[in-house]
């Protein structure tokens, strides 16, 4: 029996949430957030969890931390294949990035050296191949960001790589503390489903 599970892990919430973190330094979790991630770890308890991965980022460390120590996992690693999306738009108000949408990936808002999704979806998938490879069989956490996770889910689901593929209103854009489960077969057949939602 060779199935591998990927649970991808959203952040918890953070300070300033007022704002787009991005990949800037800083922001740690919240109150809340570290609640939000308690409840996540409570979830993700008799999983047969083996490892967990984290993009490099506070808030993602700290929200690693959080499982490795209530789940009693021994190994934590960091993997910047994982880390939030390279975009011209860190810093900015997050009520004035709404009226976009959050449109980081059309050539109206994107700057030179900013990820496309096709990039993002290729390194996001670098790192779910290693994983696979690596921990055949075995069951990995790996706590990212939004964005990137949503798009493994538009990908998987043979979704057109477009902004309403991950801000569909009738698939609502994940929570911080919720996930999705990445399954990969023996025969490698990849299938997505959420598997934790905070309420």
């Amino acid at each position: 029996m060779n199935t591998t599970n990927i649970y991808l892990v959203r952040h918890g919430e953070y300070k300033s949430m007022g704002i787009m973190a991005g990949r800037l330094p800083g922001f740690e979790l919240s109150g809340n957030g570290i609640n939000q991630i308690k409840k996540t770890a409570d979830f993700l308890k008799n999983k047969g969890i083996t490892h967990i991965y984290s993009s490099p980022l506070l808030r993602t460390r700290q929200t690693a931390n959080i499982i490795k120590q209530d789940l009693d996992l021994s190994f934590l690693s960091f993997s910047k294949y994982i880390i939030e999306i390279k975009s011209s738009l860190d810093g900015y108000l997050r009520s004035t990035l709404l009226k976009t949408n959050f449109d980081f990936y059309s050539d109206h808002y994107r700057k030179n050296g900013d990820e496309t999704m096709d990039q993002i979806s290729n390194r996001m998938f670098t790192f779910i191949n290693k994983v696979k490879n690596k921990h055949r069989g075995k069951n990995v956490i790996a706590v990212s960001h939004g964005d990137p996770i949503m798009i493994v889910r538009a990908v998987i689901l043979k979704l057109p790589l477009v902004l309403n593929s991950i801000r569909d209103p009738e698939n609502p854009f994940m929570k911080c503390g919720e996930m999705f489960k990445v399954t990969i077969d023996s025969s490698d057949k990849f299938t997505i489903q959420k598997s934790f939602t905070l309420d």
